[in-house]
Formats: C-alpha cells, structure tokens, sequence
C-alpha cells in the first residue's frame, strides 16, 4: 500500500512530465522492435509495388516475390502484368495495411521493403498462390522463405497464371513498339526489348 502511494505522489509531483516522456519513449521502442508497421495504401504501383500515406520512403517493394513488368515509356510489358496490378489493386488499394519486415530495411533504390498484411491476408503469398508473380527470396531477407515458395508450388501445381496455357497470354498493348530482330540485339544492351525467333540452344 505504501509502495502505490509513493508511485502516486511522485506521478503527481515535478516528476510526472519525465514520467510520461519515458513510457512513450518506452513504446515506441517496443514498437521498432515488434518490426511491424500499418499504413493506409495510397495507390497501387503494379503486382509488387505500392505507395503509402504519410511515410518517408512512400513506395513498398514486396518482399519475396517478383509480379509480372507493366509497360512504361523506357520498356515492353509482361504479359499478365495488368492482371497482377489489379489483383493487388482489390486487396490493398486505400487500406490499411500492416508492413513487416526482414533483415533489410530498403533495397538499392531507396523503396522500403516489407511483406504486406490486410487483416488476415498475406498479400505476398496470395499473389504467389495466384499465379501472379514469382517467389524472389534473396538473402538475408529470407523470412517466409518456405510458406512463398509453397504458394509457388501451388500456383504452378494448378497451372494458374504465369504458370498456365502460354499460348493463351497476351502482351500488353503497345509491345510491338519494343520489338526488335534477334540480329540486332547486341544495340540493346542493358535495355528491356522483345525480342521474337526461334531457340535453337541455350545455356543455363
């Protein structure tokens, strides 16, 4: 009894604002160490890229996986990258969001990386599960390593999306744009083209 009398006096003493600045100190240190965040989405880059409201790196690069490439000014898109854009649209778009994170905070080009949560939805792996995108673990970020590469299996077990009937993918409208001849394709370097022939060999 006397230990919660002393607490209430010195909480209601010259002590109190220091009080108060350690417990919140306190939780935001438990926060950082949870490794966790929740963010509203502000919009929808494509099938493994986001950006947030109100946070200084805005765009989150999934981790783990790799979604089709959509079409841009400097390059072709893949097939199915619009389908992989929208399905992340209706799981994420304007929602709050929960970031976890792994090893590594940000990748080379400043985005934050994070596996995404609505609710109860692992956003990376549905994708994955959905055949719309690949698994992309590179060390040390490596932390659902196995429940992405199971979803993997699965999509590619079905048959779903990337992993279905080729013959019946389409490129993105305006590829043709980005077509070139096998024969000229060492003008391309480090560039993203289509090119069409025929394989005759290849190398690991």
């Amino acid at each position: 009894m006397r230990f919660v009398q002393r607490v209430k006096s010195i909480i209601k003493g010259p002590y109190s604002i220091v009080i108060i600045l350690l417990l919140l100190l306190t939780l935001v240190f438990i926060s950082d160490l949870s490794g966790e965040d929740v963010y509203r989405v502000k919009s929808v880059i494509d099938g493994d890229t986001i950006v947030l409201e109100d946070i200084s790196s805005t765009n989150v690069r999934y981790l783990g996986i790799d979604s089709p490439e959509v079409r841009t000014l400097d390059g072709p898109g893949d097939p199915l990258s619009d389908e992989a854009r929208r399905v992340n649209e209706n799981l994420v778009d304007g929602k709050k969001v929960r970031l976890e994170f792994d090893k590594e905070r940000f990748d080379p080009y400043g985005r934050t990386l994070a596996y995404v949560f609505v609710d109860d939805i692992f956003v990376n792996e549905r994708l994955l599960s959905s055949g719309l995108a690949k698994t992309l673990i590179i060390p040390p970020n490596d932390k659902y390593g196995k429940r992405l590469q199971k979803a993997e299996k699965e999509a590619k077990d079905l048959r779903r999306g990337i992993w279905g009937d080729l013959s019946s993918l389409k490129s993105p409208e305006g590829n043709s744009d980005f077509v070139i001849k096998p024969a000229s394709a060492t003008r391309y370097i480090d560039q993203r083209v289509v090119v069409r022939g025929k394989i005759t060999k290849f190398r690991k």
